[in-house]
């Protein structure tokens, strides 16, 4: 009786296919997205555009055929709106006043603990969009696993290829979302840099903190520089601003940089750290030693992100609404500093990710990281008096010389919404500069700027200027012969032609004269020559300078941390490093062998401490047992013993 029934309903398709539509249409009508679904918003969005399209007119033949000749942009009208316009605001608000940065459905912020998001009818699929009832078991027969589990196949291969190649520097790192504001009133007689224009405009910025020489596993506290990378998104592109911990730097020669970090990493025998191969490098080579000092004194040993001050060690140039140029420095000061003892500061490196806790848990709780950003300023004309090259990265600008402007206060209001995208992906480099910002001829900037950008294309392929943290927010790039490639994922300036010039390029094929161009190469700071081998410079009389200056506290810190890093080197090496030394102060060496005016400093209180009953033993950073109810007692074991530590000369 069925298949009788079947054989004559079958006769007629038309009514089949009828009948299939209804029942379609019926179970759309059904689908209900749950109420705190972020397909709500879709579905609302879906249905009104639906109610648009019935409303609209029909089109002429022609407007039909005008439309297929334009070309799809896909971000047509994401980007391209003026600063401070409507449509800018809507753009910034984006997720009720969350970061541009999240994606369509809205803050994904609580998605991890389940309170805004309801996805229980959600179905696993394949990266087809076919859906899958059971992800959680490999297809099988007996106890063979099908070469034909598609399912498998897609999981196990994009767990196989989920990570990119480490960055070889700055690898440990956290980010956060924030903006920038102006705090003076102007600043144009000294930059015409826009986000420095006007008291209380705002510009959005990324940052991403991140140690220098260890790599992606190591521990957030590790004894190593930091790095304050800093981007601003400006109506006129990207503006990326590197500093560091330090205000001063190992190198002066780009080329030296493999080395450096070698030489700061583990040893390719055991991949264990050998601070034999720290001091070999200071000893060979001296202009090293201004930066491993400060490293020393507390720019290596920083309390976290937050508390941690920034600095540009590259020199820029700049210029005022009177066209004149200077040289310029950058510096973050940070607004919240901590103050921990050298114990605590032990022990929280226990925890291996404080800083980057520390990071999220004071932006999600709103206590905002906040820094002053001040810029240093020097003329032409002083630059010419100076009997060191300004331009040299190893070296620092005195503050009291060259006295840090206030252009504005950095704040820090927004953590990232997937760890991959916004610290992976971003992708920084000294080369994104705006008008108003120059390179001068310091010669390790102009080794990052092929540097930087090369890297970034090795770890994250040629169009990494297409993912999210990387994209200018104000405009669209516009580079039609530079297409395709590994990850490209955009329009890919669809059928437009891929070469310049053009004759449908009307704007961009215009040949120029470039006499702005020449104008600026002609002006004299840009032909500020410096010598071309720096071997001969003078490496000791800045760090001999800056270490009478520091307080006792610094000093004593210098030397504790400095002292533990020999104690641990070969005999050999120390010595060498005493003798390198006494070139900065014969103080600091004596210090380094003995001294007993920071016994307080390394000896740990009561209060700091609770040491058991049975044990009184504190290490010295000279590796000399120190009780710690009897601070004295190490000076009285050298005098008893009338002899120091192996290895510490006569």
């Amino acid at each position: 009786m069925l298949m009788h029934f079947l054989s004559r309903f079958l006769r007629f398709p038309a009514l089949f296919l009828v009948i299939l539509s209804v029942f379609s249409i019926k179970s759309d009508l059904n689908v209900k997205a749950q109420p705190n679904s972020s397909y709500e918003g879709i579905i609302e969005n879906s249905s009104s555009n639906i109610s648009e399209i019935d409303s609209l007119p029909e089109k002429n033949p022609k407007e039909l055929e005008n439309e297929k000749e334009k070309v799809i942009d896909p971000f047509a009208g994401q980007f391209n709106f003026e600063p401070g316009s409507e449509k800018a605001n809507e753009f910034f608000s984006h997720s009720g006043g969350k970061s541009w940065f999240f994606d369509d459905f809205g803050d994904f912020d609580d998605f991890d603990d389940g309170e805004k998001y309801q996805f229980e009818d959600i179905a696993f699929t394949t990266i087809s969009g076919r859906k899958v009832k059971d992800p959680y078991h490999s297809l099988s027969a007996g106890l063979y696993v099908l070469l034909t589990d598609n399912i498998f196949h897609q999981i196990i291969g994009h767990f196989n290829r989920e990570r990119l190649p480490e960055r070889v520097a700055f690898a440990r790192g956290a980010s956060a979302y924030g903006h920038f504001i102006c705090t003076v009133p102007s600043l144009d007689q000294y930059t015409i840099l826009k986000p420095f224009s006007s008291v209380g405009k705002k510009t959005p910025i990324a940052v991403r903190f991140s140690t220098m020489s260890s790599g992606s596993g190591s521990a957030d506290l590790r004894f190593d520089l930091r790095g304050f990378a800093m981007r601003f998104y400006t109506p006129k592109g990207l503006w990326d601003l590197m500093m560091l911990s330090s205000n001063a730097f190992y190198i002066r020669d780009p080329i030296k940089y493999p080395d450096l970090m070698h030489a700061l990493r583990n040893s390719p025998k055991n991949n264990v750290y050998d601070p034999d191969r720290l001091f070999d490098f200071m000893i060979n080579y001296p202009e090293s030693v201004n930066a491993f000092l400060r490293q020393f004194a507390g720019a290596g040993t920083t309390l976290g992100y937050i508390p941690m001050n920034g600095y540009s060690i590259n020199t820029f140039i700049t210029k005022d609404k009177y066209g004149k140029y200077r040289f310029v420095r950058f510096q973050a000061k940070t607004k919240l500093p901590l103050s921990l003892s050298i114990v605590e500061l032990n022990l929280l490196t226990i925890d291996r990710d404080w800083a980057s806790k520390q990071l999220y848990e004071a932006i999600k709780n709103k206590n905002y990281p906040k820094w002053d950003l001040e810029m240093q300023l020097m003329t032409l004309e002083q630059a010419k008096t100076l009997d060191w090259n300004p331009l040299d990265a190893t070296k620092a600008w005195d503050e009291l010389v060259y006295i840090p402007i206030k252009v504005g206060e950095i704040i820090l209001d927004q953590n990232p919404v997937n760890f991959f995208i916004d610290n992976q992906q971003i992708a920084f480099s000294v080369s994104n500069m705006i008008h108003g910002i120059y390179p001068s001829q310091d010669k390790l900037l102009q080794g990052q700027y092929f540097a930087y950008s090369d890297a970034q294309n090795y770890r994250l392929g040629a169009n990494y200027n297409l993912f999210k943290p990387n994209r200018p927010i104000y405009q669209q790039p516009f580079l039609p012969n530079s297409r395709d490639g590994f990850g490209q994922c955009g329009w890919n300036y669809g059928k437009l032609a891929d070469y310049i010039p053009n004759s449908k390029f009307k704007k961009i094929s215009k040949k120029k004269k470039g006499k702005k161009v020449l104008k600026i190469r002609k002006s004299s700071i840009f032909n500020f020559v410096t010598r071309v081998n720096d071997d001969g410079d003078d490496n000791f009389s800045q760090p001999s300078a800056w270490w009478k200056t520091l307080s006792e506290e610094s000093q004593a810190l210098l030397v504790v941390n400095l002292g533990k890093y020999l104690a641990l080197a070969s005999n050999s090496y120390r010595e060498k490093v005493l003798e390198l030394l006494l070139n900065v102060d014969p103080e600091l060496v004596i210090r380094l062998t003995v001294d007993s005016t920071f016994q307080d400093i390394i000896t740990p209180s009561e209060n700091d401490l609770e040491l058991p009953e049975d044990s009184t033993i504190w290490p010295t950073n000279l590796g000399v047992p120190l009780d710690v109810k009897n601070p004295s007692s190490m000076i009285e074991y050298f005098d008893t013993n009338s002899i120091r530590p192996p290895g510490w000369g006569k």
